[in-house]
């Protein structure tokens, strides 16, 4: 007797191929059957009629390792389908982790190694199935700290056993945020020498050195990098920021398809949204950062230093990834703040409301919120990110986190929709590729790029993620203006057989596993 059974649906099995009419048969959490079930009994009867029945998503580029303690059910996430999360991007991951090295850190996390992490999610419970890299700040503060000095031989060598500690533990890879503290410190030689030792299949991903102006140079970096160590290259969040490489996204995919023409195993992520999501001191020049979060502040504070800063933001310098020049202040607003009092107000008018200019109200504001604050920027232009979602090595990704309705601040709505708007206005309404293809991107081309098995794909004796959805239904209503707002129209939503979301509700279910490597 089958546990589930799904009937008359559109069933899109995730390959890429036609869709069809047929049944899906569940038992335990695994896929049983797929075919004529019209004669098999189930415990749970599902008529999906008018419904596309799908593999769950999964979301190569996730940030809700981050989330874990406060929304353990990555509630958002499974509101628009999404059952599995690789974690840990941008270069910075939950684990390992040690509190004495993060600045800035309050030491809330009951864990420290990836082994003591994964064992926390298994015994607390977790809507969708994690996975996670390893990122290189972490790696980075264990041995050189907040400082931005050059890695030596020996750094390097505990650097890199560190990670392969952690690729033992289970991680699916390294990742590194090459404009964020610490990473932004690393030279192309020291992330060379960490990608060098993942087994065949784990992957390298980087955030760029720059997504601007230094676009391409930054591509090279990145495309050298995985060139050198032999490793797979997933390029996260690939995007054209700012007017100087606005319309210019024709010529970053041509050199990413000149690479894996040459051989390079690269792919890349992106999500389908015109603006950024990062943090407020991004703002400010690299050098700025060195001794972390309150080293930040106290540079802002000092009246000398602090007309250094502005002098090198107004020059127009381009030899950083200079937001508040590349975005405009009125196409800069602030997401979440430690105290909340400026979240979702544009920097134009905190400044005009200061009557101060915008870098000096960005500097107070650093310094009102002791560094916490979050930015998003508009800085995009939706021709290049079309162009970018409908290229053949794109994997769809959030770059967001599994937030629940009640989060504080104002988060960008990636987070809440960026799988569902995706499927209802790229595929289904604009069908910029075809549904099938597109689903496709979502599901069995990041488990592959993430060598993820048994997932991804609605076949016999896979992992029982599977979602329905009725498309006369699909809403996305989180905005920008109003972001917290969950994804409509998903009838269905199975983590390993169990049902996590039915009718557009949550069961409370946490049937999400640890994915090891």
């Amino acid at each position: 007797m089958l546990d589930v059974k799904i009937t008359n649906g559109t069933f899109i099995d995730g390959t890429g191929r036609p869709a069809r009419r047929t049944d899906v048969g569940v038992a335990g959490d695994v896929i049983e059957a797929i075919g004529d079930l019209s004669e098999a009994a189930a415990a749970k009867m599902i008529d999906a009629t008018g419904c596309l029945v799908m593999p769950g998503f999964i979301d190569i580029h996730s940030h809700s390792d981050g989330q874990i303690l406060e929304w353990p059910g990555s509630d958002s996430k499974l509101r628009q389908g999404v059952t599995t999360e690789v974690t840990g991007n941008c270069g910075h991951s939950s684990a390992p982790y040690d509190p004495e090295r993060d600045a800035g850190s309050v030491d809330r996390r009951p864990w420290r190694d990836v082994t003591s992490f994964f064992a926390y999610i298994e015994s607390s419970g977790t809507g969708t199935n994690i996975a996670m890299l390893a990122g290189h700040g972490n790696l980075r503060l264990f041995e050189i700290g907040t400082s931005a000095a050059k890695a030596t031989p020996e750094n390097l060598r505990r650097m890199q056993a560190h990670l392969k500690q952690c690729l033992d533990d289970g991680c699916a890879g390294l990742s590194s945020g090459l404009i964020y503290f610490p990473g932004l410190f690393a030279d192309r030689d020291e992330l060379a020498a960490l990608a060098r030792c993942l087994p065949a299949g784990r992957m390298y991903t980087t955030h760029m050195r720059n997504e601007s102006s230094l676009l391409f140079k930054a591509l090279e970096e990145a495309l050298a990098t995985a060139e050198e160590a032999g490793s797979r290259l997933e390029i996260s969040h690939l995007k054209a920021c700012g007017k100087d490489v606005w319309g210019r996204a024709g010529e970053v995919l041509d050199l990413i398809e000149r690479s894996a023409k040459n051989g390079l195993d690269v792919s890349f992520d992106a999500y389908p949204y015109n603006a950024t999501h990062t943090g407020l001191g991004q703002l400010f020049p690299p050098w700025t950062h060195e001794g972390g979060r309150e080293a930040l502040v106290a540079r802002l504070q000092d009246g000398s230093l602090r007309k250094r800063i502005a002098e090198e933001v107004h020059s127009g310098d381009t030899s950083w990834e200079n937001i508040l020049i590349a975005a405009g202040p009125e196409n800069i607003v602030i997401g979440n703040s430690k105290s909340g009092k400026y979240d979702g107000t544009r920097l134009s008018d905190i400044a005009a409301g200061m009557g101060l200019e915008p870098f000096d109200a960005a500097c107070e504001v650093i310094i009102a919120e002791q560094g916490e604050a979050s930015i998003i920027t508009f800085e995009m232009k939706e021709d290049d990110v079309d162009l970018i979602l409908s290229h053949r090595l794109c994997c769809i990704c959030s770059d967001g986190s599994g937030l629940g309705s009640g989060v504080r601040g104002h988060p960008h709505p990636r987070n809440f929709g960026a799988f569902a708007r995706f499927l209802s206005e790229y595929l289904i309404k604009r069908q910029i590729v075809p549904l099938e293809e597109g689903v496709r991107r979502m599901t069995s081309f990041p488990a592959e790029r993430a060598n993820i098995s048994r997932r991804g794909v609605l076949a016999r004796g896979y992992h029982a993620d599977v979602i329905v959805v009725d498309p006369e239904k699909m809403r996305v209503p989180a905005s920008f203006p109003d972001p917290k707002r969950h994804a409509e129209g998903f009838k269905l939503v199975l983590v390993n057989g169990r049902a996590a979301v039915e009718n557009d509700a949550l069961t409370g279910t946490r049937a999400g596993k640890v994915i090891r490597y």
